[in-house]
């Protein structure tokens, strides 16, 4: 089988990430603006050595893996709402 992607490992490695989110970001919380898909992904700083995550990036950008564009994430009640 041929080497995985750096995207497809970090996709992988995503749950350990989650957990080690931010305790005020809780999982499913955040969807993309623009269809409202849960498969939004952000910018991180991630050690290199041990591939964990190290932070956040403070001015992340957020990649929507179903529009397959960069988008702005929002709040799944306020998606909810926009769409009415």
């Amino acid at each position: 089988m041929g080497k995985m992607s750096e995207l497809d490992r970090l996709k992988q490695e995503m749950p350990d990430y989650i957990k080690n989110k931010p305790s005020y970001i809780s999982q499913g919380d955040w969807v993309c603006k623009k269809c409202g898909s849960q498969e939004v992904s952000q910018s991180a700083w991630v050690n290199i050595n041990t591939e964990k995550l190290v932070d956040f990036v403070d001015d992340s950008t957020y990649w929507c893996d179903k529009c397959e564009e960069e988008v702005e994430p929002v709040m799944k009640e306020d998606f909810k709402k926009e769409e009415k």
